[in-house]
């Protein structure tokens, strides 16, 4: 339905204060899962558009897949059809490892689309840090927090999982937070 990796992007747990009536939402980000992108209780701006088009590396803000009324802020990085694999803090998307680096002190994951997205293995060996090999369901998108080791996202079959794309609210506006 969305098509590959580069069509998807997803977001970490927060609490809403709503869409508004010109199409913009603001949003505080109740978690440090989405940690060094989005730091826990900032706000967060995002514009709702129709037919808008979400890739690998987006920060978006969507309806919680488990808890009704809730909706979660964290990165997209797969979409439907997509297998998804997360190995001693490295992730792989379709059995290809996404291209890691370090600049300033800080490591990027780079998606095939040329997207770098900050993130944090604190520990490469925490079981948070594995994940077997899984294909993302028709109609889906798979989200994780940049702050892996700390975050409940698609990687949580129970308590997140992979996220309906029907469920995707809007983009963050990175550089326009409130």
């Amino acid at each position: 339905m969305f098509g590959m990796l580069t069509k998807w992007v997803i977001a970490a747990l927060i609490f809403s204060s709503g869409p508004g009536a010109a199409g913009k939402g603001q949003f505080k980000v109740a978690s440090s899962s989405m940690y060094p992108t989005l730091a826990k209780g900032a706000a967060v701006t995002c514009d709702q558009t129709a037919n808008a088009e979400y890739v690998a590396g987006d920060v978006v803000v969507y309806k919680h897949p488990k808890r009704p009324g809730q909706y979660g802020v964290k990165t997209l990085v797969a979409g439907a059809g997509d297998i998804v694999l997360v190995h001693s803090g490295s992730l792989f998307i379709n059995y290809r490892k996404i291209h890691q680096s370090v600049s300033g002190g800080r490591k990027y994951e780079r998606f095939a689309n040329g997207r770098a997205v900050p993130v944090i293995y604190s520990n490469p060996g925490a079981l948070a840090n594995f994940f077997p090999a899984a294909k993302v369901p028709e109609g889906h998108v798979f989200v994780l927090g940049n702050n892996r080791d700390r975050s409940v996202d698609s990687r949580d079959i129970d308590a997140h999982g992979p996220v309906p794309a029907q469920n995707i609210v809007c983009k963050v506006r990175l550089g326009d937070k409130a």
